[in-house]
């Protein structure tokens, strides 16, 4: 039997930006630039629920940092936070256990850098709601 994953009180979606919303280190080629979301990436963050929480997490900071929330303005992409000046390590996500239900609290996933054709970034719209949690297909016609 598959663990679920909660949805009864809404999520928290804990997303990295460069290589998985944003192609990695484009930043730095034209400093203060806009860029564009990944496809992918793009088609999937529209899928989030309203009601679901978004914490965009990295490294950048200062100019940069403003300069990307600009960025995922323009391209309507919702956030509720963004964390920087992360460093560039392992993202580590730790949630308690809740009493009421036996679903699971926490999950990890890890994508292919800047979604390469065939890869499980590049999937990852498809399928993601499946695999959390099989009760959300059809939330977005991406994951039919």
């Amino acid at each position: 039997m598959q663990e679920r994953i909660s949805k009864e009180h809404g999520r928290t979606w804990f997303i990295d930006l460069d290589g998985t919303v944003f192609e990695h280190n484009k930043y730095l080629e034209h400093p203060g630039k806009t860029e564009r979301p990944l496809p992918h990436a793009l088609e999937f963050l529209r899928c989030i629920p309203e009601h679901d929480t978004v914490v965009f997490t990295t490294g950048r900071k200062g100019r940069d940092l403003k300069a990307t929330i600009v960025s995922l303005r323009k391209a309507h992409i919702r956030f509720d936070h963004i964390v920087g000046g992360l460093p560039n390590g392992a993202r580590i996500l730790i949630n308690d256990e809740k009493l009421v239900h036996d679903r699971k609290t926490a999950i990890g996933v890890t994508v292919s850098r800047n979604g390469r054709a065939g890869s499980s970034h590049q999937k990852l719209s498809k399928r993601l709601y499946r695999v959390i949690d099989k009760d959300t297909a059809g939330v977005c016609a991406a994951t039919q």
